[in-house]
């Protein structure tokens, strides 16, 4: 699949929805993001919890479940799914949807990856499971191990089915600035997909967060703003340094002191903390959509390379993590619609541009384009909408 001169709509798939080992030895047998979203319940008056999907639990394993999700997904603007990958020393978590579309090239699908570099911990009990890792991201210590990364990788680019930008391979990194030593990761990489597949990759970094420095962005072809996370949590300038002073907020400070806490100090910390009453986070939908249009225009001015476009849908992680939850308040279907259409004409005023919707099925997280009981396909046509619009 080859870029177009309109911008590139491209949606976050999450391969959860499957029986899958790791999540049997960890959660039981059977767990899939399905259990925590049925159990959700509302936190406060008019809170809309549970999410029911409209098209019932499905299993990503069946047969013609992924044709049947990117067929409605194509059919309202979206060109492709880019499917979260997981690395740990040749174990991959989740790995079955996208086996399955490797293993079938009658399955029509666009699709690339993004590289869901993180440790996996108990964080969803509580706060004190952040410190209890249960798969832990690690990168490979010798060459073999490396390349093992690679070989799939390019199995993956070297499919016809791959989103291409500019003729080459898509991939993302979600925590580019996590590599121990990114220059030489990627550089091989790079060599590696020359020399087996011929191809050259265009790779992004996902930006989440200000760093005291972006050097690490120069080994990239582009950045990727997170959204809504920056929208939320970064105040003007995403590509600002974060030691900029009074750039930098009370509580970024107190996370950052945290942080760097001796590992049973910040053990203790978050034991005591989950003695604490919990409170969810609310935040108004209108405001962290504006923040992001507004970081949008400025990154394109300030950032070291060129950007793609970050959006969302919803926000609401209440499956996930109870009274501890983050909710975004005050989304329709037609205000998604109008952030939107505003989104795609900056999108439209640069060159092979790219727009990242978060997300087609985060369910957990309340980001899904798919339908439920209450908006069965609402969400969609005001993407398609949006897709479609033209000034004039």
């Amino acid at each position: 699949m080859t870029m177009k001169s309109e911008p590139l709509v491209l949606a976050y798939f999450l391969p959860q929805f499957h029986e899958c080992q790791f999540n049997n030895e960890w959660w039981g047998k059977g767990f899939t993001e399905w259990n925590n979203v049925r159990a959700a319940t509302p936190l406060k008056n008019n809170h809309y919890q549970p999410r029911v999907p409209q098209n019932g639990y499905y299993d990503l394993t069946d047969d013609g479940e992924l044709e049947k999700q990117f067929s409605k997904a194509k059919a309202h603007g979206i060109n492709g799914f880019v499917f979260y990958h997981y690395w740990y020393n040749s174990n991959r978590p989740l790995g079955k949807p996208l086996d399955k579309i490797l293993s079938d090239p009658t399955i029509d699908i666009n699709f690339s990856l993004c590289w869901a570099n993180h440790s996996w911990t108990r964080s969803w009990k509580n706060r004190r499971g952040s410190m209890d890792v249960l798969i832990e991201q690690t990168y490979a210590a010798t060459k073999n191990e490396r390349e093992d990364h690679y070989a799939y990788l390019c199995k993956a680019f070297a499919d016809t089915r791959y989103i291409q930008v500019g003729g080459k391979p898509l991939f993302q990194i979600y925590i580019a600035e996590d590599l121990p030593d990114p220059g030489a990761y990627i550089d091989g990489l790079r060599s590696f997909a020359d020399k087996e597949i011929g191809r050259e990759l265009h790779i992004s970094a996902t930006v989440r967060n200000r760093r005291n420095e972006y050097e690490y962005l120069k080994h990239f072809d582009s950045a990727t703003l997170a959204q809504p996370t920056v929208g939320l949590f970064v105040q003007g300038d995403p590509f600002s340094k974060r030691d900029s002073g009074s750039s930098t907020s009370f509580l970024d400070l107190i996370r950052e002191k945290i942080l760097i806490l001796p590992l049973p100090l910040k053990k203790l910390f978050y034991t005591l903390d989950d003695l604490l009453p919990k409170h969810a986070s609310y935040f108004d939908y209108d405001i962290v959509w504006s923040n992001l249009l507004a970081q949008t225009k400025t990154a394109m001015q300030t950032s070291p390379i060129p950007i793609n476009f970050g959006s969302f849908s919803e926000f609401d992680n209440t499956p996930r993590y109870r009274e501890r939850a983050k909710v975004i308040e005050g989304f329709t279907p037609e205000k998604f619609q109008s952030y939107m259409t505003q989104l795609f004409q900056l999108a439209r005023s640069q060159s092979d541009s790219i727009i990242f919707v978060n997300a087609w099925n985060e369910w957990g997280e309340g980001m899904h384009l798919e339908g439920d009981k209450k908006y069965p396909v609402e969400r969609l046509q005001a993407l398609k909408r949006a897709v479609d619009f033209r000034h004039g």
